[in-house]
């Protein structure tokens, strides 16, 4: 059986652009949801 699940861990040099990376990926659909640490803040469609 395969999988189409990915996990995709990228770092980013701040939170701000760990958000804008995230939500940019959202919004093209190249991610269901994305999850920012520390705390797991996380952005959805």
């Amino acid at each position: 059986m395969t999988s189409d699940i990915v996990f995709v861990y990228v770092t980013a040099p701040s939170q701000d652009v760990a958000e804008e990376i995230a939500t940019a990926a959202v919004d093209a659909r190249l991610a269901a949801c994305a999850n920012m640490l520390p705390g797991m803040q996380s952005i959805y469609h």
